[in-house]
């Protein structure tokens, strides 16, 4: 392991933290970025106002994680799908992450930046183009987060006034990207026609999302940071009248049908769906509770998050790519015609069910967590076995969906270390 400041060429590390190359994935041109600091005029400086009371600044001793659980309040007010969650929490993560890399190369070059008001102008920029309605609280938090470090007596007007600029020139370059990558011009929703007959073991809608298919389009999004490779397309489930899926069949009825207490509460505790932080949020959240407790450097910090947001950004479009190929039936539509009474324990989402999204992504981060926090490695790999297996005990997810999920997941997280273990400049 290593310690020390973290730069664009160097190696994020720091207590508890495995050794890993740094990397911009975005804001790939700090060079350039730093020069257009340098060129741009300062804006006046303000004098330092009185700092708020100290309940409000308690928040932002942890900078990152602040801004992540204030994308994840708007994510889960605002509804946001699994898909596009992911998507924001990675366009986040990775703006604070390379906007870090920057200043940390500006520092090396002598200038003095602040990474409160950096982190602050990128975060704001972020949240707000992804969820448009909070732009006035997040302007709120800004006044206060610019801030914290002048209060805390580390730095003065002229730092604050360098991170809001140099925060300004990362924001905008996260921006061009999110409004070039095309997701912004992919429909939400796809109708399908009602009245088609719709062959034994494929996807139908279910209530309240009839004719309705949420995001069919998203594997038309471009990997970030990795290239597509065609083995990560599934095999085709069994037939549906075939031996294998009658047995799918039988262990998910089987399952259903001793449900303990401690099933439905992992059920539950997995759900990730409709007004939540959704999976890839829940995913941050046992992140922050680790780093947490390893407390590495920020830059460090700021990394993993990163790596993990893109990580899961990535799966989830591989994920849907084979949902809409092979559109196999969710539990729900068979189980109607076998047990009328019978309902999951959680929400059945409105989109084809092979494989599940929350096996995949949540072996491939468990998989690059890991590689950051190795000691960690048998709690990461039984929390993804959990969130696998509650989509079965939540009686959404056949156990097929579930073990191609985890296979898929595993080899897309092997992918993302490869990539994360090889030296950028």
């Amino acid at each position: 392991m290593t310690s020390g400041p973290t730069t664009g060429t160097g190696q994020t590390g720091g207590v508890g933290l495995n050794a890993v190359p740094a990397r911009a994935w975005i804001v790939t041109d700090s060079g350039a970025v730093l020069k257009a600091f340098l060129q741009t005029p300062a804006d006046p400086l303000k004098a330092v106002p009185p700092p708020p009371a100290t309940d409000a600044l308690k928040a932002w001793d942890k900078p990152l994680e602040a801004w992540l659980e204030l994308e994840m309040g708007a994510i889960k007010v605002t509804n946001t799908a699994p898909t596009r969650a992911s998507r924001f929490l990675a366009l986040l993560s990775v703006g604070m992450s390379d906007g870090l890399l920057v200043a940390d190369q500006g520092q090396a070059q002598g200038l003095k930046i602040s990474r409160d008001a950096l982190l602050a102008e990128i975060a704001t920029s972020m949240i707000t183009y992804a969820h448009d309605a909070t732009g006035e609280t997040m302007l709120n938090h800004k006044a206060i987060a610019v801030w914290v470090g002048a209060w805390q007596g580390r730095e003065g007007s002229a730092e604050v006034e360098a991170g809001l600029r140099l925060g300004r020139l990362v924001a905008q370059k996260m921006l061009d990207h999110a409004h070039q990558d095309g997701a912004d011009e992919l429909p939400r929703w796809g109708e399908k026609a009602g009245d088609e007959p719709v062959a034994p073991g494929k996807w139908e809608s279910t209530a309240p999302y009839y004719r309705l298919s949420l995001d069919p389009e998203w594997s038309k999004l471009a990997l970030l940071g990795i290239q597509s490779d065609p083995a990560w397309k599934l095999p085709s489930p069994p037939d549906w009248n075939s031996p294998e899926f009658e047995q799918e069949r039988k262990l998910f009825r089987e399952t259903q049908q001793k449900l303990t207490p401690a099933d439905i509460a992992l059920a539950k505790k997995w759900a990730g769906g409709e007004r939540t932080v959704t999976p890839a949020g829940l995913w941050f959240q046992i992140a922050e509770e680790v780093l947490g407790k390893a407390n590495p450097a920020l830059t460090a910090r700021a990394q993993v998050y990163a790596a993990m947001g893109v990580t899961m950004q990535n799966t989830l479009c591989v994920v849907w790519k084979n949902k809409y190929e092979y559109m196999e039936v969710r539990p729900i539509t068979w189980m109607n015609t076998v047990d009328p009474a019978w309902k999951p324990v959680v929400f059945t989402p409105p989109f084809p069910s092979y494989p599940s999204g929350h096996a995949t992504i949540s072996a491939a981060a468990a998989q690059v967590l890991s590689l950051y926090l190795p000691q960690e490695r048998a709690r990461f790999e039984q929390e993804a076995k959990d969130a696998a297996y509650s989509r079965l005990l939540g009686g959404i997810h056949w156990d097929l969906d579930n073990r191609r999920g985890a296979e898929l997941g595993s080899r897309i997280g092997e992918q993302m270390i490869r990539q994360l273990q090889s030296p950028r400049s």
